[in-house]
Formats: structure tokens, sequence, C-alpha cells
């Protein structure tokens, strides 16, 4: 049975803070729809916090529009707060394995209500678990990992925005703490492009850059054209407009038809930045 929230600082559960906030065109698409049709999908809450719905949430409280909400009332509301999240947001991998990386400090979500389980602890998730359940490698899992606990905090809000790879993100940590705070103070304002250019004239000015592992040899003329295929991926993912390219087809099926064609092929070109990142300082 639905109830209504009332706006007395409702706190977000750790499990939905996992994930970034919306923000920019997608925040005010929100608020907008919810100023036109109110609230549809119920805010979901659990021991008194939100579970799921934050965005919702604190559209109408902004609005003063009252929002449904309803119990949680499943066996792990982890899983729940993932499997949401990722059917609903276009997420990144190296979003995903930010999330993963804090995932892995976590409990293994249970309900704590439940008779079976009220005495019993949480045990905390592997790496390798916590990377399954987001659907990324565990080499992205630790190059977040690191990132949160030795890279300046703006660089992390980054890596949530999507606006750094992880494995490029990473490497800030192992800048001199003067270089850190340099980029950190620069880095909220930049773009993915100026961001991922400061890091890499940082990179390339610091003698005691570690070096990678397993480098990539190929001939210089084939990474040049590598090189200038990954700009071009670059420009066309951080400048293709979704919405627009939908326009181009006439009728609603093929303007979905084309929205998911687009949105496809973006997060392809996202996840090769991301990987050429590795090797691509």
């Amino acid at each position: 049975m639905n109830a209504h929230t009332t706006f007395k600082d409702l706190a977000f559960h750790e499990y939905a803070n996992l994930f970034p906030m919306l923000h920019g065109d997608a925040l005010d698409a929100l608020r907008a729809d919810i100023r036109e049709h109110g609230v549809r999908d119920p805010i979901v809450i659990y021991h008194g916090e939100i579970l799921d719905g934050r965005n919702r949430y604190t559209c109408a409280r902004d609005l003063g529009i009252e929002a449904p909400s309803i119990a949680f009332e499943g066996d792990d509301p982890l899983a729940f707060v993932i499997s949401h999240n990722l059917h609903r947001r276009h997420l990144t991998e190296s979003q995903r394995a930010s999330i993963a990386a804090r995932v892995a400090n976590m409990g293994q979500g249970h309900r704590s209500d439940k008779e079976h389980s009220a005495n019993l602890p949480k045990v905390p998730l592997s790496q390798r678990a916590a990377a399954g359940m987001l659907n990324v490698s565990e080499r992205s899992l630790r190059a977040a990992k690191k990132t949160h606990e030795h890279a300046p905090s703006e660089i992390t809000r980054a890596l949530d925005d999507g606006r750094i790879s992880a494995s490029l993100a990473s490497k800030v940590a192992d800048l001199p703490d003067d270089a850190k705070t340099t980029i950190g103070d620069t880095a909220g304002e930049q773009t993915r492009a100026e961001l991922r250019a400061s890091v890499s004239a940082a990179l390339k000015s610091n003698p005691k850059r570690p070096t990678n592992k397993n480098p990539v040899h190929v001939k210089d003329a084939q990474r040049d054209a590598v090189i200038g295929f990954a700009g071009d991926c670059r420009r066309i993912a951080e400048t293709v407009d979704v919405a627009k390219l939908a326009q181009w087809r006439g009728t609603p099926s093929m303007a979905k038809q084309a929205r998911e064609q687009a949105s496809a092929a973006k997060r392809a070109l996202t996840t090769f930045i991301d990987e050429w990142d590795t090797y691509d300082a």
C-alpha cells in the first residue's frame, strides 16, 4: 500500500548513495516531468531511509509536490539498488567500477529484520563478487579503489560523473602531492577532454611516473592511426546528441530505434576510450 512522503529531511540509504545523483540536462528533464505529471514511480523506503528514488524525492520536495512511497519488501536491498540503477542508467565501465569498489567495502545486503538474519553480521563482498555484480573487470575495480584512496576527491567525483576513466584516474594517485593538488583544484570545472589533457600533461612532466608493465608494441604508423581513431572516438562520444539523432527518423518506432542505436554506439565508443586510456596517457 502506497503512502506519501513528508519532506522532513529523509536520509539517503548508503546503498542508494552508491550511484551518483542526476545533474544537468537529465535532472532538468526529470524535474520538468514531475512538475507536469507528478511522481509516478513510488520512492522506496528501507529502515526509514530512501533506498530508491533520491532524485524523484529531491525534485518533488523542491517543487512542493507530494510523492508516493512504499516500504522495501525484498530480501536483498543491495541487489535491488544495483539492479534498478543499472537498468535505468547508461553508465560507463569506469563509473560502474567506481561503484563496485565501494560495494567491495560493504557487507552483502540482507533484510536485517528477518528472523533468520537479525543477528548475523554482514560479510564483506570480495572484489571478484563486487566486480561481477557491476559487470566490470577486477582490474577496473582496483583502479577505481586506488583512485578513491589516493587521488584528490575531485578526481573521484570526476570518475563518478564519467569525466575520467578509472585507469587514467588511478594514475593521478601516483603523482606528487603538489601535482595532485593542482589537478584537484581545477578538475571540478573541466570537461572530460580538458581533464584528460590536464592529467596527461601532469603525467608527462612527472619523471617518476610508473610505466605500463605490459606496454602495447605496435609500429609507429599503426600507433599514429590508432591514436587518431581514439581522438575521433572521444570527439564523437563527447558531442553526440542522442535526442537530435533520433529526430532524423520519422515514425515514433523508427525514432526509438535510432535513439537506442545511437546510445549503444556512444557506450561502445566510451568503453573504447576507457580501454585506450590504459595505454595512452
